[in-house]
């Protein structure tokens, strides 16, 4: 009997830690509400800013210094950054590869060489790769009010 109660709780235990999903900020859809894909929203952005959005996508990269911001992947090309709203919360810095639904707001915005080369610092470039940056840039960003990651 006792082993029967081990063996349920191990696998009990096993099976929610393989699905696991951990919240970053705050986490509140309703189940009617659908994320949508960083191309569709991309392809959105071309038109106006969103108020009010949920995004899903594979996460690039995470700041390193601080877990601050964070990119999700897109067509290479065209990432989006995630940054958090007033710096309320962090992600881990290991998450990189991993899935993420993303709430919050989202605007196309001109990123000035300041900030680009702050972000690649964060990132851990290199110094010729910081240097190289000479121009501003427009980049996609989510203002995110919270991160569910898988």
């Amino acid at each position: 009997m006792t082993k029967l109660l081990f063996l349920t709780f191990l696998f009990s235990f096993t099976s929610l830690s393989l699905n696991a999903q951990t919240n970053y900020g705050m986490v509140s859809a309703s189940t009617s509400d659908r994320p949508i894909t960083t191309g569709e929203l991309l392809e959105k952005l071309q038109k106006k800013p969103i108020e009010k959005i949920i995004v899903r996508g594979r996460i690039a990269e995470v700041c390193q210094r601080e877990g601050c911001w964070m990119k999700l992947t897109s067509d290479g090309a065209n990432d989006i950054i995630v940054t958090f709203i007033d710096h309320t919360f962090v992600v881990p810095k290991d998450i990189a590869g991993k899935m993420a639904t993303v709430y919050g707001s989202a605007a196309m915005k001109v990123v000035s060489v300041d900030d680009l080369k702050k972000q690649a610092e964060d990132a851990e470039r290199s110094e010729a790769e910081i240097a190289s940056i000479k121009k501003s840039k427009v980049q996609a960003r989510i203002n995110a009010v919270g991160v569910k990651v898988e």
